[in-house]
């Protein structure tokens, strides 16, 4: 309380009654409180309480502009995974094509773009709130919206991340006004990806899409024209599924980021700059986008090129344990060895992966893949993380990998082989099987097999 810089005012006539006499001023132009002493009592108290009510306003708004100065400062609360598998975690400072700027507890640590695959935002998400209709894009956007309507050239939606936008003709590949599920997702997607000459009305039957081809003229909340062969024919909205409109395309060797938002829209960015509050994108399909801060989820710098396997969703209800009366308890880990409650990494030969698959003998795993993926790059060989008891029963297996029944890849692998590398076409391919098959005199013990940073490519 000493030397606290408020200014005490006082009339010549209060201070002559109360006796008080004038203190020492400083240059500042303030009354030292240690220069005076106030002969009346209550006169005192009072003087005191005002000077610590004056003391604690001053701290609070003190402490409040330093509160308000470091909160409009702060990052934001990122997870950015290598494409090596290895994370990093930090503040976000910052975010281009070419580098992320994370705060950590050790200083700033800049990141170069063409080394990360995903930055991911403590962002929540909420699927299906922007809308039950999707529409994918010419270059693979894809967001989902409340209304669809067009005058032939020109797409008006709204609802969603992007409120009300108009998107040309040109740009949009197809849309799905009702919900999809498993008996349809197949026929679906063969529609989607048939790049066929003729816009296609799609009409759901039960579990059967048929469609009616010609060229789209125009879609209203309530109906859909279409001409077909020089005839004009409309079509009531609430008994079309979807359309696919003509084959778009889009330059795939742009490099691009799939921002994905809290709504799981999905818009590939040509150009993505973190500004203040605001994601500033740039897309080829939706032009120049502005997305609230805390509306982005992640950033895939693969563009969404490059999915880790174990990130995919599969089927493993066909494996099977290679002894009847020896149960395997796990037949597949994802990203760690089974049993290690995913604080291990893989160790495949001498080398440690964050991301990958670990796989017993006897399982098989089946990955709809829907003919995205181009690629199946992986490190393949024998999880090592018990050696030191393998060459007591050499354990052995086969690698057998399917794409549609048809084999794309077999080998045995020893335990003590070194590492394979493997680069696997996946062209046209709809549903990937990957098996491991018991080739051992153990039968299944040890048999610990492993695709260190699996990845598929499109």
């Amino acid at each position: 309380m000493r030397n606290l810089p408020v200014q005490v005012l006082w009339s010549r006539r209060f201070a002559r009654k109360n006796r008080i006499p004038v203190g020492r001023q400083r240059s500042d132009g303030c009354i030292s409180p240690s220069s005076f002493r106030l002969s009346n009592p209550t006169v005192e108290k009072e003087w005191e309480l005002r000077l610590a009510c004056v003391t604690a306003i001053w701290i609070l708004v003190a402490s409040g502009s330093l509160w308000l100065t470091a909160s409009s400062h702060a990052g934001i609360p990122a997870n950015v995974t290598l494409l090596n598998g290895s994370p990093r975690s930090g503040e976000l400072k910052s975010l281009t094509m070419d580098s992320v700027v994370l705060t950590t507890d050790i200083g700033e640590e800049q990141i170069a773009g063409e080394s990360i695959m995903v930055v991911e935002l403590n962002s929540p998400a909420r699927p299906g709130s922007g809308g039950q209709m999707e529409i994918r894009l010419a270059d693979q956007s894809s967001i989902r919206v409340s209304t669809f309507e067009s005058d032939g050239t020109t797409v008006s939606v709204s609802g969603g991340d992007l409120a009300e936008i108009k998107i040309p003709v040109r740009q949009v590949s197809d849309v799905r006004f009702e919900a999809l599920d498993d008996k349809i997702q197949t026929r679906w997607d063969d529609l989607r990806s048939r790049n066929a000459r003729d816009d296609l009305i799609v009409i759901r039957k039960g579990d059967v899409l048929d469609y009616v081809a010609g060229s789209i003229s125009t879609v209203t909340p309530t109906a859909v024209t279409i001409l077909v062969r020089d005839r004009e024919l409309s079509a009531p909205r609430e008994k079309i599924f979807g359309l696919v409109f003509a084959s778009r395309s889009s330059p795939a060797s742009i490099r691009r980021i799939a921002v994905r938002t809290i709504h799981d829209d999905v818009i590939q960015a040509e150009s993505v700059q973190l500004s203040g509050q605001q994601w500033r994108l740039t897309s080829s399909s939706l032009g120049e986008v502005t997305l609230p801060q805390e509306s982005v989820q992640s950033l895939d710098f693969g563009g969404g090129r490059i999915r880790y396997l174990a990130d995919i969703p599969f089927d493993q209800s066909e494996s099977k344990s290679p002894q009847e009366n020896a149960p395997v308890v796990w037949f597949v880990s994802r990203n760690s060895p089974s049993g290690t409650g995913g604080r291990a990494p893989l160790l495949i030969g001498q080398q440690e992966y964050r991301k990958g698959l670990w796989m017993h003998s006897g399982a098989s795993l089946r990955f709809r893949l829907n003919r995205e993926y181009t690629q199946l790059r992986a490190m393949a060989g024998f999880d090592l993380t018990h050696v030191t008891r393998m060459p007591r029963f050499e354990p052995k297996v086969r690698l057998v990998i399917l794409g549609d029944g048809k084999e794309l890849y077999s080998r045995e692998f020893l335990w003590s082989d070194n590492p394979v590398p493997l680069e696997i076409n996946l062209t046209d391919v709809r549903e990937l099987t990957i098996r491991v098959d018991s080739a051992g005199k153990g039968h299944g013990i040890l048999e610990h097999f492993a695709l260190g940073d699996a990845q598929v490519i499109q």
